[in-house]
């Protein structure tokens, strides 16, 4: 409280934006050189309660958003640097951008989110979006863009925005469905080719063969495993076909007949 002079009057509360200086000395107005803009004029953060629009020293004077002092002693405001942030008249100092954002300008009061299915894998302080990677399973393109991998290809880590980085081709009896994180192989017994996307692509082999004519046919004709052609039918390549009936007066010598007996 203050009060200029002795008298009946009783003491007042500093105004809003003003500290108080001493017993019977008006209160100050908080006015923070800026040396590259204007003043950071009437702005308090009381240090015993927040709530209060007046200051109880010079200390108690504080910058706008996205400026801090230089410190408790210096009356001079600066720019948060990048990669860093003040949003909050709740707080004297600045934060750094929290993991998956960045901040490449100074004097700022948020921080910008990194693209979809990026991160900066729990870095913080990031002061670019180059330091937001696309997540596993997502390629870079150009402007910190990610896209799933492609059908027949996957990314088991996170990847840099360089135009090289490119997903991997899926190897031979794996299939990869469009932003595959890994590989998957397919069921025992069956083949698929290089770059194979679906589990459809996983085919029997040569002799062996899915529901009717083969060894051991299950119900679900779409899931059936491929088992060896029974005697009296044959597969000649990779198929999700039924083994094939041998012709009228022929038979197979052995199951998973490759050929026609």
């Amino acid at each position: 409280m203050t009060q200029t002079s002795f008298s009946d009057i009783s003491c007042q509360f500093c105004p809003a934006g003003h500290f108080w200086v001493a017993v019977n000395v008006p209160c100050e107005k908080c006015l923070l050189p800026d040396a590259g803009g204007p003043a950071h004029s009437l702005l308090v953060l009381n240090k015993d309660d927040f709530s209060k629009p007046w200051g109880t020293g010079p200390e108690d004077c504080v910058c706008r958003l996205g400026f801090k002092r230089a410190s408790v002693a210096v009356h001079e405001c600066n720019a948060c640097a990048i990669g860093k942030f003040r949003g909050s008249n709740l707080t004297r100092s600045y934060a750094l951008c929290p993991p998956d954002t960045f901040q490449n300008n100074t004097g700022s009061l948020l921080c910008l989110a990194c693209p979809s299915n990026a991160s900066t894998i729990n870095a913080s302080g990031s002061i670019a979006i180059e330091q937001c990677v696309c997540g596993p399973g997502f390629q870079p393109l150009s402007q910190g863009i990610c896209l799933p991998c492609p059908s027949g290809t996957f990314c088991e880590h996170s990847l840099v925005h360089d135009a090289e980085a490119e997903c991997v081709l899926c190897p031979e009896h794996h299939f990869c469905p469009a932003g595959s994180i890994d590989k998957v192989p397919c069921p025992l017994g069956e083949l698929a080719s290089t770059g194979s996307s679906e589990l459809d692509h996983c085919l029997c082999a040569a002799g062996s063969g899915r529901g009717s004519g083969a060894a051991h046919a299950q119900d679900n004709e779409h899931f059936n495993p491929c088992t060896p052609c029974a005697h009296g039918f044959f597969s000649a390549e990779r198929s999700s076909m039924p083994c094939t009936a041998c012709p009228t007066s022929k038979n197979t010598s052995t199951t998973s007949q490759r050929t026609e007996g």
